[in-house]
């Protein structure tokens, strides 16, 4: 139980924290500190909307029977965990814009 609550929830939410600080840095070098809640917003957008691309929501229903019919469970899978783990991953850089 524990694995799976640091795999599934914990590592994302650190990926997204390392992301987070990567951005505090950048925009410290280039003296931009006081406009950092729009540098995290584009970030925490950024990773949702790659999160709507990988997990198919974007598309038409039509397009989305398609998809569900030839793929396979594995690849399925693996693309919801690429979209749960992105949509994780933004958690950070929206609490420090919501915060600025």
């Amino acid at each position: 139980m524990l694995k799976v609550i640091i795999n599934g929830i914990l590592k994302p939410l650190a990926y997204g924290g390392v992301i987070l600080f990567i951005t505090l840095i950048i925009a410290l070098l280039i003296g931009e500190i006081h406009s950092i809640g729009n540098i995290t917003s584009k970030v925490g957008i950024i990773l949702i909307v790659l999160a709507i691309i990988t997990s198919g929501t974007a598309v038409s229903g039509d397009r989305m029977r398609a998809n569900f019919v030839y793929e396979s469970r594995e690849d399925r899978n693996s693309r919801m965990r690429w979209s749960k783990n992105l949509m994780l991953m933004s958690i950070p850089s929206l609490i420090v814009w919501s915060l600025t």
